[in-house]
């Protein structure tokens, strides 16, 4: 028992079964700390049918699940579409198991996984406004169902005080509705209310804005970044920088931000320098034609902005 199960999710499940049917022949029937542990040592290698076998044999034989009930919350999380995990729920609640908060929401995040929304929606009906579990998971559930307008109003309901759910609601609205403006006063009412926003809501907005043309959203929000304090992580540099190989004319306003003061990691200037060797490369005026040598008919494209600058960026959002 003095191990945690998750040091048995690396694929070593045979030795945790070694140790349990040792554990066994000493002490004949285990307890639930070490039937629990096996559970969800199983869950952890994806082996949910002996994992269920596993609870259905310790309550058949009469025996209680008293303390942690975690292996229970793993194993109804886990079911493979929303009808099993209802039925699980129903099986237990036959057998007299009493499900706290924590398991009721492991059902509807499994109904979320099977993007079932008729019972996503009809279970996050029946969560009360003090359930902070049962309120994340049925945000979160609404999301991956694309009910984001429900999602929106039982997170405004709800009142959560969880930050990583005010950041899932962010990038729901980023990533999901593209819609960066609702996303981006999300972001400052999270800052206002004492919550770190989460470096990959950052990343999802920065791309966002370089995927929308923003480049003015998107130098304000590295500058408001930089002013702030907030270190801007090499990995969100980059994930940015790899969408300016579509806009190459970011490659020089992100230049200028550098010389103005702006510290870049060392890859993303590797990434910069690259770029801008591909404009060179792409604007380069073409030589003086050797007289001696017969001209081409046809020369290399030269990129060009479909239309200005100033008319392409929009400042609207910010």
């Amino acid at each position: 028992p003095s191990y945690r199960p998750r040091q048995w999710a690396d694929g070593l499940l045979h030795v945790a079964e070694d140790v349990h049917k040792e554990a066994t022949s000493r002490f004949g029937d285990l307890d639930w700390t070490l039937e629990g542990a096996m559970i969800e040592a199983r869950v952890l290698n994806e082996d949910f049918g002996r994992a269920l076998l596993q609870l259905r044999t310790f309550l058949n034989a009469g025996r209680s699940i008293n303390g942690d009930n975690r292996a229970v919350v793993s194993l109804l999380r886990s079911q493979p579409s929303a009808t099993d995990a209802i039925a699980l729920q129903a099986e237990l609640d036959v057998l007299g198991i009493a499900l706290d908060r924590k398991c009721r929401a492991a059902v509807i995040t499994a109904c979320g996984n099977d993007k079932h929304r008729d019972l996503v929606e009809q279970l996050a009906a029946q969560v009360e406004d003090d359930d902070s579990h049962g309120g994340s998971a049925s945000i979160r559930a609404l999301s991956s169902c694309r009910e984001w307008r429900s999602a929106l109003k039982m997170f405004q309901r709800m009142k959560i005080k969880d930050g990583q759910v005010w950041a899932e609601i962010i990038l729901m609205h980023i990533e999901g509705r593209q819609d960066i403006g609702t996303g981006w006063r999300y972001i400052r009412q999270m800052e206002e209310a004492g919550f770190e926003v989460p470096d990959d809501v950052y990343e999802a907005l920065l791309c966002a804005l370089v995927s929308s043309e923003n480049m003015i959203g998107f130098l304000k929000v590295l500058r408001k970044m930089e002013r702030s304090g907030r270190p801007i992580l090499e990995r969100t540099f980059c994930a940015v920088l790899n969408c300016f190989h579509e806009y190459p004319y970011a490659l020089v306003e992100l230049s200028m931000l550098r010389r103005s003061g702006l510290s870049l990691p060392a890859e993303c200037i590797s990434i910069m320098n690259s770029g801008r060797a591909f404009m060179s490369r792409m604007y380069a005026e073409e030589p003086e034609p050797d007289p001696l040598v017969p001209r081409k008919t046809s020369s290399a494209p030269v990129i060009q902005p479909s239309r200005p600058v100033s008319e392409k960026f929009s400042d609207s959002i910010f």
